[in-house]
């Protein structure tokens, strides 16, 4: 089975999408034997419109679906990744992401979930009153959650 990262043009966004992911068995099972489950899902980031896809979401992706692979647990809506640094790798003030539910770009394809790029601030707001809360307030701003570098 193959996998990588798609793209989707909008009017107003740009949509990287992984595939390959939903369909893996999962990580070994517990040492009790109960599996830790299958992903049953892909990542997907909105950006804003853009002439070629960026890089630094392609690489949120990859390094998402690594990481969740090496420590053997796989995201789940109100999920967070902790601060890294800078989403972009240069100034962006984003240095986490939290996890949302999204709606599969095609019907009948696999659930998706969001990455949406975070503040220091809102990543510790998450922590503290829910990732959900977090990111409904900023739905507020943008109703598509499009995580821009160049949000302060």
């Amino acid at each position: 089975m193959s996998s990588g990262i798609d793209v989707h043009r909008g009017d107003d966004e740009l949509r990287l999408v992984t595939f390959g992911l939903a369909g893996l068995a999962g990580p070994p099972p517990r040492p009790d034997g109960t599996p830790l489950g299958d992903p049953g899902h892909e990542l997907t980031i909105l950006t804003p419109p853009a002439a070629e896809p960026p890089e630094w979401a392609a690489r949120a992706l990859l390094g998402a679906a690594r990481t969740c692979a090496m420590v053997g647990r796989w995201l789940h809506p109100g999920a967070r990744l902790a601060p890294a640094g800078p989403i972009d790798g240069r100034d962006s003030a984003l240095v986490a992401w939290g996890v949302r539910h999204e709606d599969p770009v095609e019907e009948g394809g696999p659930p998706l979930l969001l990455l949406v790029g975070v503040t220091a601030g809102e990543y510790a707001l998450m922590r503290r009153v829910g990732t959900d809360v977090v990111l409904d307030g900023l739905l507020a701003r943008d109703g598509r959650l499009r995580t821009d570098p160049a949000r302060r």
